[in-house]
């Protein structure tokens, strides 16, 4: 499943950036070596994040899970 279109970003790539550390989507971005286009993906990204944050609160646990932000009704930045 594709994450980010404009830069053809999968779920694997997000996912993997986001267990190497990025906590926001700037760094998601800058991780992947590119930039935020049209924003439309921000809302899923920071969603991807706060389900990996949850995870590591209750301890070791793959961020990989199919977890699923709600849509954003607007466009934010990147961070």
């Amino acid at each position: 499943m594709y994450v980010c279109n404009c830069n053809g970003l999968n779920r694997r790539a997000v996912d993997q950036a986001i267990a190497d550390g990025a906590r926001s989507p700037g760094a998601i971005f800058r991780e992947l070596d590119c930039k935020a286009q049209c924003g439309k993906c921000v809302g899923e990204m920071r969603g991807l994040i706060t389900a990996c944050r949850h995870l590591d609160a209750k301890g070791p646990a793959p961020c990989h899970d199919h977890v699923h932000a709600a849509p954003a009704h607007y466009l934010l930045a990147a961070e």
